[in-house]
């Protein structure tokens, strides 16, 4: 994997000045590139006041048509050992008392990518193996011992997909192009 930083833009939002850091990662098996990311990253300037997340009404019209859906529930046991397999050692993901007093978040915090990757799962689940793009964009925190709703539906040539927290906000939302 090569890791290389493509930007950094200052902008400033609701909750005052941040930073978005864009940064490509590639991923080689023996010299093929197999896979090309690209991750826009924010960084806050300290906690951000907590805001209400938007709700999102592609639980209800998912309902009615044929969708997909998965509930999991992530646990600290879940959160270490992504974090040990993506080699992320940030503390918001494993320690209660730093996310409590230094965030300001009420409970630990489930990973963006670890939620994105359940998406990804979602497919695969529902037979869809190969993918010619995937894009997700992370829109409220997940904590953990949390229900977090999956749900998937095809629109088109593309499925949009939707994590949602457990009063129904919208934590994460992506599309997938499938291949063929």
């Amino acid at each position: 994997m090569t890791e290389r930083v493509l930007g950094r833009c200052d902008k400033i939002g609701r909750s005052g000045p941040f930073q978005v850091l864009t940064v490509e990662y590639e991923y080689f098996q023996g010299e093929a590139l197999c896979v090309r990311e690209q991750r826009d990253i924010v960084y806050l300037q300290g906690p951000a006041p907590a805001q209400p997340a938007p709700k999102d009404e592609f639980a209800h019209k998912a309902a009615a048509a044929d969708s997909w859906a998965l509930t999991l529930t992530p646990d600290p046991v879940m959160l270490m050992r992504f974090s040990a397999l993506t080699f992320n050692s940030h503390l918001i993901h494993f320690d209660q008392l730093y996310t409590q007093r230094e965030e300001g978040y009420r409970e630990r915090v489930v990973h963006g990518p670890l939620v994105a990757i359940v998406l990804a799962r979602l497919l695969a689940i529902n037979k869809i193996d190969r993918i010619a793009r995937f894009e997700f964009r992370a829109r409220s925190p997940l904590f953990v011992n949390q229900p977090i709703q999956f749900m998937g539906n095809v629109e088109g040539d593309r499925v949009v997909l939707r994590a949602l927290g457990p009063s129904g906000e919208l934590a994460m939302e992506a599309s997938a192009q499938p291949v063929g």
